[in-house]
């Protein structure tokens, strides 16, 4: 009987934390969709061009989902999850891209601080060839008492960006 209960609360519990939206995604980003991203700053950095902003609106996002879905023929299920997923009054979904068809970006935190949310992505030094792709990162920030949000890689400032309703 005891072993029958927590094998069902065992189910339950990872059944529930897989219909949870993911709080994040990093992997390769088709080229072609970094255009198309908003409320950027753009610099470069020792590791190569990084791009750092947010989408912070459904038809924002949209047009993004759109020109990945011409650059792929089988879209990450990821995307449509956070399509459904996104509370726009809420949230805002930040972004860090390296501008590089190598490397390997991962995600390292988002700390809010006081008015603002910092992004921190780690930069792997891989040598890989992405053919029409570049690493990135993608976080969803409460808007909160957030009004900006700052970048980082590694231990370098990327720049920050305001936020504000589109």
């Amino acid at each position: 009987m005891r072993q029958t209960l927590l094998a069902v609360l065992l189910v339950v519990a990872t059944a529930s934390a897989a219909d949870e939206p993911k709080p994040q995604w990093s992997g390769l980003l088709f080229k072609d969709t970094v255009e198309v991203l908003p409320n950027r700053v753009e610099k470069k950095l020792p590791q190569g061009p990084f791009v750092g902003g947010f989408v912070g609106d459904a038809k924002s996002f949209d047009r993004f989902l759109e020109v990945l879905g011409k650059a792929k023929a089988k879209p990450d299920p990821f995307w449509a999850e956070w399509k459904k997923s996104v509370n726009w009054e809420k949230e805002v979904v930040a972004f860090v891209v390296l501008k590089a068809q190598t490397n390997r970006l991962t995600f390292a935190s988002c700390e809010p601080g006081k008015g603002s949310a910092t992004l921190a992505v780690k930069w792997s030094g891989i040598e890989p060839f992405y053919v029409e792709a570049f690493p990135a990162v993608f976080v969803r920030v409460e808007r909160g008492d957030n009004q900006r949000i700052k970048f980082r890689i590694d231990d370098a400032e990327l720049g920050e960006v305001a936020i504000k309703k589109e």
